[in-house]
């Protein structure tokens, strides 16, 4: 997963339309660790970017939904 974060990350540094940025995961993670949140669900989706990092936390046992 670490490889396709990292290509998402590439391309990224020329794109016109930006996907969530890095304070935004961090602030959200935080949100996620403070509350115990167990489940997620994303609302809205670019390419994906934010549901795989958010999928990463150790909390989240592979309850990552994005409509």
């Amino acid at each position: 997963m670490e490889d396709v974060i990292n290509i998402i990350n590439e391309l990224e540094v020329n794109r016109e339309q930006k996907n969530i940025s890095k304070e935004s995961i961090e602030f959200i993670k935080i949100i996620c660790k403070v509350t115990n949140a167990n489940n997620v669900l994303e609302i809205g989706t670019f390419n994906g970017y934010s549901a795989l990092i958010l999928s990463k936390l150790p909390m989240l046992p592979g309850l990552m939904r994005s409509l």
